[in-house]
C-alpha cells in the first residue's frame, strides 16, 4: 500500500531497519513486531531475551509486541535432515537446499544452506536457530516484563497446537 493511500485510510506506520538487539525509536510505539522467525538465531537465551527487552523497551505503557516463530513441535513431529526447493528467478531456477541437525543438549539446530544458481555458482551458509518451544518463548516474553501474553498457531488466531505451522507470541506491556 502507497504512503499516499495509507494516509488517505487514515493508517499510518513507521518501519525502521536496525540492529533489533541494540534498536530503540525516538519516540515510544504502540506496537512492534519480529516476524518470520527473524528471532533465536543468538545460542545464548541471556542475547535473544536482550533482542525481546528491547522490544519492550520500545513500546508505549499498553503496547504489544508480536513474535513469530516456528512452532518446534510440529518441526520436530515432521523433521526432515535435508531439504531442497526450487526458487524461481528472473535468470532461471535457483535450488536452494538445507542439511539440518538437531542438537538436542545444546537446543538448536544447526543448518548449512546451500543455493545453486542458473548459471552453476554455489553460495553456502551456516546458520544455528534456538529450537525454543512455545513455553520457552513465554517464559521469556514474561522475563522481559511481558504481560498478558498469549500463542497463536497462526495470523488466524487459531491456538497453537503440535500441529500449527507458526507460534505466534503477543504480550503487553503494562500500563
Amino acid at each position: 500500500m502507497a504512503k499516499a493511500e495509507a494516509a488517505a485510510q487514515k493508517l499510518w506506520a513507521e518501519f525502521h531497519e536496525a540492529d533489533a538487539f541494540e534498536f530503540l525509536p525516538d519516540v515510544a510505539c504502540d506496537a512492534a513486531f519480529n516476524w518470520y522467525t527473524s528471532f533465536g538465531y543468538a545460542e545464548e537465551d541471556s542475547q535473544n531475551l536482550k533482542m525481546i527487552a528491547r522490544a519492550f523497551e520500545a513500546l508505549k505503557p499498553g503496547g504489544r509486541f508480536a513474535l513469530d516463530f516456528l512452532n518446534m513441535p510440529m518441526i520436530m513431529a515432521s523433521f526432515k535432515e535435508e531439504m531442497s526447493t526450487v526458487l524461481k528467478s528472473a535468470s532461471g531456477d535457483i535450488i536452494q537446499t538445507r542439511h539440518c541437525t538437531h542438537d538436542l543438549v545444546r537446543g538448536t539446530m544447526d543448518q548449512d544452506w546451500t543455493w545453486t544458481t542458473p548459471d552453476g555458482k554455489v553460495l553456502t551458509q551456516k546458520s544455528t536457530l534456538r529450537a525454543y518451544m512455545p513455553v520457552d518463548l513465554l517464559r521469556l516474553f514474561s522475563q522481559a516484563g511481558f504481560t498478558e501474553t498469549q500463542l497463536f498457531g497462526g495470523c488466524d488466531s487459531s491456538p497453537v497446537t503440535a500441529e500449527s505451522g507458526r507460534c505466534i507470541v503477543i504480550g503487553r506491556k503494562p500500563l
